[in-house]
């Protein structure tokens, strides 16, 4: 079996950078420290630190001259720490294939790649397409690579991967399918029956920031992604996750797999190119396998900002064994998070119900327990309003374990060890033989209003612990990722033919009336999906008057001046909802300077729902 070593070259740069990629040389390691003993068919990968760097393989070994066949080189501008003295050192094949992938995708687009191998670079998934008189060169750099190209950005993504299909091929095979929309800008890809409506804008000119403009709103990267045939391509930034819209892509993804059956666009938590071994197609499941991630997230924002939603999109497929999901609360503590004894109603020899105490296990120690069973799979533990609970106590002193580069373990209890002892039938378990450790695949997803005023303020030792994802109000009608943005459709209904846009509702009492106001903030603003419409789009007079009304009434404004509620008035002033609440949501919307849409409005036009009220000044100036 191969074995793998990194080479940090301080010297002889010129000597290794003598022969082409394709060539065979050989060179002395009698100045490796420490001495290792190499193998034919060993792979050395050597670089300077930062500069050059190759992927040699070993093909013939005489004392301490060692004959290399080149198969990679290019530059590399990352640093990797070696400790002093030392210049080589053996790696594991995992440890390679990281390497090779990080290596290759950072180059793999770029420019400043060395010429003698460019076009070794630009084909290294598949070496049987390339002409090399050379009787070593039978190397398939494909089962190496964990992944070509990865991104949880959809519009990016997508950018990457085209730009990616002009190097490997030249484009040559999505081109004969792009077709043009009968205007003198617009193409789409069609494929059998798939279309990808306005995904380019191609012209013999660069365009302009105003030429990528649709309907107000730039709807194409300015950075054109390659100039094919005299003509300058421009991708729309438009990509969503639903089959209904224009350019959904897990339609690109079936176009992608069955034109280019050497790669695999999946997605797993994020978006995924990757490399099949021609001989061993299966091999893909294997290789999503090892993208797994042990990171904590903590997802805040304002109530509303569809922080649950953006969680429950990387666990919507899977089935419920990948995953635990718990709500914290004031009355949560360490037993219900993690396990203990309860009381139990079990049959005694007799027949007759008895009480007896077990250790039932709890979210966390089911999921660490099935994440340890089978760690070539994700497994996620979801906490919902992780700071209406007490942190420190219910998590205890698993919190250490948070620190996932720190290598910590922790001593669990006696009840939680019997029990995990028995379900991994080993006391020697590299799950509990030096005590508690999280597992390489288990992720942590939390969310947190930051409006809501928790009991038990995390401190700062927990915080650290986390990476924090902050989800924005999102005003557009496509969001920073280039997806939909939903709730830009959405319409208050007052049931008597009135309607008024939700988005410009949001946006004006938010930025004008709450975020402005020094003692409020973002904390107390209204999030995009802080209603859901009961009947399609429209947001009826009973949950604006119930949730939205009563949360301004009751969290925002209640002692706070402001212009939004009448000095004398109250919230019982709304009621009866169908009658006095219509006036009173008319007077308050008119109050803070918000008009109404259209009256008697049959069938909603998102143009005329987007009008604003007329500017007026913040609060509080």
């Amino acid at each position: 079996m191969a074995k793998y070593f990194l080479y940090n070259l301080y010297s002889g740069v010129d000597t290794f950078s003598a022969f082409p990629a394709g060539d065979e040389f050989s060179f002395d390691t009698s100045n490796f420290n420490p001495q290792f003993t190499f193998s034919k068919d060993d792979i050395i990968v050597c670089y300077s630190n930062p500069g050059l760097f190759y992927v040699l393989k070993i093909v013939d070994i005489k004392n301490n001259a060692i004959k290399v066949f080149k198969a990679l080189e290019f530059f590399y501008d990352n640093f990797i720490a070696f400790d002093s003295g030392i210049n080589v050192r053996e790696i594991t094949a995992e440890e390679y294939n990281d390497l090779l992938t990080d290596f290759l995708n950072n180059i793999i687009n770029n420019s400043n790649t060395v010429s003698d191998s460019e076009e070794l670079i630009k084909k290294f998934i598949r070496w049987e397409s390339i002409n090399i008189d050379n009787s070593s060169f039978n190397y398939n750099f494909s089962k190496d690579l964990s992944w070509i190209l990865r991104n949880n950005k959809r519009g990016q993504f997508v950018f990457d991967l085209f730009t990616f299909l002009f190097n490997y091929d030249g484009f040559r095979k999505l081109k004969q399918y792009v077709v043009n929309n009968n205007h003198e800008l617009n193409y789409s890809i069609k494929y059998n029956d798939i279309s990808l409506t306005t995904i380019f804008r191609i012209s013999k000119n660069m365009l302009s920031s105003e030429e990528l403009i649709l309907s107000g709103r730039v709807r194409f990267f300015e950075t054109p992604l390659f100039n094919l045939d005299d003509k300058f391509y421009y991708l729309s930034t438009e990509w969503t996750f639903n089959k209904n819209e224009r350019l959904d892509i897990s339609n690109l993804m079936i176009i992608i797999n069955e034109l280019y059956p050497e790669f695999k666009l999946i997605f797993n938590n994020d978006f995924l190119l990757i490399p099949i071994d021609n001989n061993e197609i299966t091999n893909v499941f294997k290789i999503s396998n090892k993208q797994t991630t042990n990171s904590n997230t903590i997802y805040y924002g304002a109530p509303g900002t569809g922080k649950s939603y953006k969680v429950d999109q990387i666990i919507k497929d899977l089935d419920k064994q990948f995953y635990e999901r718990v709500t914290f609360h004031p009355e949560y503590d360490n037993a219900s998070f993690i396990g203990g004894y309860k009381p139990i109603s079990v049959k005694d020899e007799e027949g007759k119900d008895i009480i007896k105490y077990e250790f039932v296990p709890q979210a966390f120690a089911n999921i660490y327990k099935r994440a340890w069973q089978d760690l070539d799979n994700q497994y996620y533990l979801v906490i919902e309003e992780i700071n209406r609970g007490n942190c420190a106590e219910i998590f205890g002193e698993l919190f250490q374990l948070l620190d996932r580069n720190s290598g910590y373990t922790v001593a669990p209890s006696n009840e939680l060890y019997k029990h995990l002892v028995e379900e991994f039938g080993d006391v020697n378990h590299e799950s509990i033989a030096k005590g508690l450790k999280l597992p390489p695949n288990l992720a942590l997803f939390a969310t947190m209003n930051t409006s809501d005023q928790s009991l038990f303020p995390m401190d700062s030792a927990f915080k650290r612990r986390w990476e924090w994802e902050y989800v924005p109000i999102c005003y557009d009608e496509m969001n920073e990722e280039g997806g939909e943005n939903k709730s830009y459709n959405f319409v208050i209904d007052l049931g008597n033919g009135s309607q008024y846009s939700w988005i410009k509702f949001i946006e004006y009492i938010n930025l004008n009336h709450i975020k402005e106001n020094p003692n409020l903030g973002m904390d107390k603003c209204i999030g995009n999906y802080f209603v859901k419409p009961e009947n399609g789009d429209l947001i009826s007079l009973k949950q604006f008057i119930n949730k939205v009304v009563f949360y301004l009434w009751n969290d925002v404004f209640k002692d706070e001046d402001n212009a939004v509620f009448d000095d004398k008035s109250s919230y019982e002033d709304f009621f009866p909802i169908t009658t006095t609440g219509v006036t009173e949501v008319k007077e308050l919307l008119k109050r803070i300077g918000f008009d109404l849409v259209k009256d008697n409005l049959s069938k909603v036009d998102i143009d005329q729902l987007s009008i604003a009220a007329e500017s007026q000044e913040p609060y509080g100036e």
